[in-house]
């Protein structure tokens, strides 16, 4: 069925409630969780996901979150990123080159392992442009 209405049973998101829960458990720690969810303001309202019987939605940045989570319970010192090459000079991307600096494939997958020469376990989970900047999920 449709699920086009609010708390319909379909998808809810917060926005930016990662990274105030990341800051609010380095500062309260996760022991806090023994007792139960906190009770908190969250910077943001809630979105809802709608959609179409049929329609498929991504949620492609719970992909590098969870795995990070799931390998650093295991491996400690594992790193888990996501990694934006930038405009890329491909077929794909001939169209919008006029409009974006671009590189050669070669620069990007060298920028990319700068990248990730310089990351360490405390950047697990994290997104990173071809430059090192953290990209706000």
């Amino acid at each position: 069925s449709q699920l086009t209405g609010d708390y319909g049973g379909n998808f809810t998101v917060w926005p930016g409630s990662h990274t105030f829960f990341e800051n609010h458990f380095k500062q309260h720690g996760h022991e806090i969780l023994g007792e139960g969810m906190p009770k908190v303001d969250l910077p943001n309202e809630p979105v809802q996901i709608t959609g179409e019987p049929g329609d498929a939605i991504l949620a492609h940045h719970q992909i590098v979150h969870t795995a990070a989570i799931e390998l650093t319970r295991s491996h400690k010192s594992s790193i888990c990123v996501a990694l934006h090459p930038g405009t890329v000079k491909t077929a794909f991307t001939a169209k919008y080159l006029a409009r974006h600096p671009a590189v050669a494939p070669a620069e990007a997958a060298e920028n990319l392992l700068a990248v990730i020469d310089g990351l360490t376990p405390a950047d697990t989970g994290q997104f990173f442009d071809w430059a090192g900047k953290p990209v706000p999920w």
